[in-house]
């Protein structure tokens, strides 16, 4: 159980490395240019690298320079996170509570380490545009779906 356990923290560290890695590239590469880099087009339909730095929540609500309710908040979620894939049995949620994990411990990085996370996917289609977001954002929500997915269907199967 414990090797488990600890298989698991160092899956969070490693998608927590991978949203370092990633965000150092965009800040190396991407910091001066303003209009960002289009990475796919088809049609109206485009994604684009772009630097944006946020200092406030999703889609950047809420945001100023005051970090510390936000950290205190993450903080305290990634802790009670750490708490419920100690306990946690099955292997599908464990690895989207990892992968979340990791992505939530990326961004808190950022923002003690510059005062905000940096964004930078940017996906839009014709005149609409997605808010700009960031490979811990992706993260989060590729845990999320993991974590509904063994609960809705793994367990929905159990039962039956």
């Amino acid at each position: 159980m414990r090797m488990r356990f600890y298989f698991f923290i160092i899956l969070s560290t490693i998608f927590f490395m991978i949203d370092q890695f990633v965000k150092y590239w965009v800040r190396d590469t991407l910091y001066k240019n303003v209009f960002g880099t289009e990475i796919f087009r088809i049609g109206d339909f485009n994604i684009k690298f772009q630097y944006a730095l946020n200092k406030g929540i999703s889609f950047s609500m809420f945001g100023n320079d005051n970090q510390l309710p936000i950290l205190f908040i993450s903080s305290i979620l990634v802790i009670i996170l750490i708490f419920w894939l100690k306990r946690n049995k099955d292997i599908i949620s464990s690895v989207g509570i990892s992968i979340l994990i990791g992505g939530a411990i990326g961004n808190i990085y950022d923002r003690i380490n510059i005062g905000g996370v940096i964004d930078f996917i940017k996906v839009s289609y014709a005149e609409y545009s997605f808010p700009t977001f960031n490979s811990a954002d992706t993260f989060i929500f590729i845990g999320v779906i993991l974590i509904l997915f063994e609960d809705i269907f793994a367990k929905k199967n159990k039962k039956v």
